[in-house]
């Protein structure tokens, strides 16, 4: 057995690197901020004040919008989902908040800030829409070299549901005097590739969705809803 301890750094994974990752993002993040933004950024979920009352503008129902892509030119797919986002936002939903979530094989904290710098240019003009709640994984052995997993969500809030519209009432909200929306994004991680070597992948959905009720329940939130994507190799 090794003697070597086991720890983040020796599996692959720059802890610092994250961190320092996540301390760029802040800087276009906020950018994007309006008034109804109620949390710092770096945390693992995003909080957005509403409108109370079926009278408030639109904070009755919430639909959302998920694109996704892994390519080597991952600039390329930023700019491609932020357009795509704000084009899928149908009248008269109000957007509400954006999510990101960047992985890679190795993590570049530089390039990964200005991917989300990508975001952030595109959300801060008129009328903006807050990057909130995003996450960045680096996941050794899961991703081909070089090879980034861009995936970009957009909510949007509406008081009717629109024909054709998917999403979810939000049951009990005109009953709240500060009604508050809070959002995450995540994976499943490493923990993809050490369930495929075990054969034994049937616990990694109940691991996602427990550690994202897990972040939205430190902000004193309850699930509403949860957004699905899933990822494979074409390979």
């Amino acid at each position: 057995m090794s003697d070597e301890s086991l720890t983040y750094r020796s599996s692959g994974v720059d802890v610092e690197e994250n961190l320092e990752a996540n301390r760029r993002i802040q800087a276009y993040a906020q950018d994007t901020y309006t008034e109804q933004v109620l949390t710092r950024g770096g945390l693992f979920a995003g909080a957005v004040a509403l409108p109370a009352g079926p009278a408030g503008g639109g904070a009755r129902f919430l639909t959302g919008r998920l694109l996704t892509a892994e390519a080597d030119s991952p600039e390329q797919t930023c700019l491609s989902i932020a357009r795509s986002c704000r084009s899928l936002v149908e009248s008269p939903a109000v957007p509400v908040a954006f999510l990101d979530y960047l992985a890679a094989d190795r993590l570049d904290a530089l390039r990964a800030a200005d991917l989300v710098g990508l975001f952030s240019r595109d959300f801060a003009a008129p009328p903006r829409i807050p990057i909130i709640g995003g996450e960045t994984a680096e996941m050794p052995d899961v991703f081909d070299p070089g090879a980034w997993e861009v995936v970009g969500a957009l909510f949007a809030a509406a008081e009717t549901k629109a024909e054709r519209q998917e999403g979810v009432e939000l049951g009990g909200l005109a009953d709240m005097e500060q009604p508050a929306l809070v959002f995450s994004m995540d994976g499943v991680g490493t923990k993809t590739k050490i369930g495929v070597a075990a054969g034994r992948t049937g616990g990694l959905a109940l691991d996602l969705i427990h550690h994202s009720l897990d972040d939205i329940l430190c902000q004193g939130a309850r699930g509403v809803g949860f957004m699905l994507y899933l990822g494979c190799s074409g390979r």
